[in-house]
């Protein structure tokens, strides 16, 4: 894991680079990866859209847009967007389990049991995309078992 020092200097690397290179998408998503582990979310969100909107946008680049967006607190435009990166890949599991968390998020903010309800049916989807990752959402599992 790096540390705080460490993005900083990244930091300045992506932005001497994209000085020189405005329209570089990689680079901008780059440097939103790199403010949401400054935990600057909502410096990490533009920098995401403005990637979507220069490139041609990997399933990926929708799930780390709305992880910021999410922790920025604006759960609707997270699902927005995860929901996005599975209308380019239906079975992409990082975004059907982001997408369950969301609902989870959703669920425990509001108390509404609808959104438990899609939190359940979300991370069944996530499982059945890949199983593999089970132990990765025992968490999950556990949280939503405790809402119920």
């Amino acid at each position: 894991m790096m540390q705080a020092g460490e993005l900083d200097m990244a930091m300045e690397l992506v932005d001497q680079h994209l000085a020189a290179n405005t329209d570089d998408p990689f680079a901008h998503h780059l440097k939103g990866l790199i403010l949401h582990r400054l935990e600057r979310y909502a410096e990490a969100v533009t920098l995401f859209a403005r990637s979507i909107e220069l490139g041609d946008p990997q399933p990926a680049w929708y799930i780390n847009l709305g992880i910021s967006q999410r922790s920025d607190g604006d759960c609707g435009a997270a699902l927005a967007s995860f929901n996005t990166a599975l209308e380019h890949d239906p079975e992409n599991q990082p975004a059907h389990f982001q997408l369950a968390l969301t609902y989870c998020d959703i669920a425990e903010n509001h108390r509404e049991h609808g959104d438990l309800e899609k939190a359940k049916a979300t991370y069944e989807t996530a499982l059945h995309h890949d199983s593999s990752c089970e132990e990765a959402h025992e968490g999950l599992s556990k949280r939503i078992d405790g809402m119920s």
